[in-house]
């Protein structure tokens, strides 16, 4: 194999018959978009290898296991002369997770509300939160590492 293309698609595919709505457009620009070097990570082929069919297979499933990726496909691209071209085309997936949580105990309530990001390209997530306790209000941000 010559080279591996990676055409990293947004979570909504404007061209698609319901994809295009204001909201989804603005998902897209708020979307951190996952980097080629994440892709080529998770490949079983690289350039100057050989390559056969159960290997993009593989890679293919590699890829839609990771949990900001709904979908991959890799194509080669067959050349007059070896070796060959692929193309790794990924969409990627919604990782922004609201979290809210509300609990009573003792007569005292207490509430939380924020959002949590998946990141691809350094394996983390990120967190803010806002809560109020019997202590007072608190505000958090961070990050956490995760494993792959």
């Amino acid at each position: 194999m010559r080279d591996v293309y990676v055409d990293v698609r947004n979570i909504f595919d404007p061209t698609v018959p319901g994809e295009n709505f204001w909201l989804f457009r603005l998902a897209n620009v708020l979307h951190i978009e996952t980097r080629a070097a994440v892709i080529r990570r998770e490949l079983l082929m690289r350039p100057g290898d050989q390559t056969d069919t159960e290997q993009i297979e593989e890679s293919e499933r590699n890829l839609r296991a990771l949990p900001f990726i709904k979908d991959a496909t890799i194509t080669p691209q067959p050349m007059r002369t070896v070796p060959s071209i692929c193309t790794s085309k990924t969409q990627d997936s919604w990782t922004t997770q609201p979290q809210f949580n509300v609990a009573s105990e003792g007569g005292q309530s207490t509430y939380s509300a924020g959002f949590e990001e998946i990141t691809s390209w350094i394996r983390e997530r990120f967190f803010v939160f806002y809560k109020k306790t019997v202590d007072g209000v608190t505000h958090q941000w961070g990050t956490t590492t995760h494993s792959s």
